[in-house]
């Protein structure tokens, strides 16, 4: 997924993303009424945790997700990541508006670096 544009508005512990409604993923998930894959969603989860928590992608694991809603394109999706109180897991929200489209949860099973 390394072709897959990084424009993320990011602070602390939030992301914001929009997938243009011509970008190539579109023509071939669902040219009929496109949607955004949900490994495309996690993929942004597991970006933004790396920048967040400094660790690589790889040492990040995706425990469990839920796809609640259809994202479509030209809508903002926005990730909020709630760090664990001294523990490697970490709950992840998707939303579009006021609606949580995914959620989930990570661990990170590398050393955050200082």
């Amino acid at each position: 997924m390394s072709d897959i544009p990084t424009n993320y508005l990011s602070d602390d512990v939030t992301a914001s993303r929009c997938l243009p409604s011509g970008h190539p993923v579109f023509a071939g998930h669902f040219p009929a009424q496109p949607i955004v894959p949900g490994a495309l969603l996690l993929d942004m989860v597991i970006r933004h945790a790396s920048r967040q928590l400094s660790v690589a992608p790889n040492c990040i694991r995706i425990d469990q997700a839920k796809f609640l809603l259809p994202v479509g394109p030209d809508e903002s999706i926005d990730l909020s990541l709630d760090e664990g109180a001294g523990t490697t897991s970490h709950r992840f929200t998707l939303r579009v508006g006021d609606k949580t489209v995914a959620s989930g949860t990570i661990t990170v099973m590398g050393t955050i670096a200082a």
